[in-house]
């Protein structure tokens, strides 16, 4: 986990919050790649330079990194998101209208 922190520092720095909040062709973001790992420490860290505005940030299918975290069961990833985002994020639907808590059942993370 420290080692994520570390390099999203190191790039944060080089980079500026342009570069951590640059999507791929899907529309993923840092926050999306980090929440599907379960990495709270530096989704907190990514929090901090590019603020709810990144962490809500939609894919090209309407997927948040909350639908991500939800999608891992990754409970603590989702409580950080729902401290910073409050509810509208965790509720915010996909394109299909799921949301992470649909996510987290179709994988049967009741616990999330």
């Amino acid at each position: 986990e420290g080692g994520h922190v570390e390099a999203l520092k190191y790039l944060g720095e080089v980079g500026g919050r342009e570069l951590l909040a640059q999507p791929d062709n899907q529309g993923w973001t840092c926050a999306h790649l980090l929440s599907e790992g379960g990495h709270v420490e530096a989704l907190k860290y990514l929090g901090k330079v590019g603020g709810r505005e990144l962490l809500a940030q939609p894919d090209n299918e309407g997927c948040t990194c909350a639908h991500e975290a939800g999608e891992g069961g990754h409970v603590e990833a989702l409580k950080y998101l729902g401290e910073v985002g409050g509810r509208e994020l965790l509720a915010q639907p996909d394109m299909d209208g799921f949301t992470c808590a649909h996510e987290a059942i179709k994988q049967g993370h009741v616990e999330a």
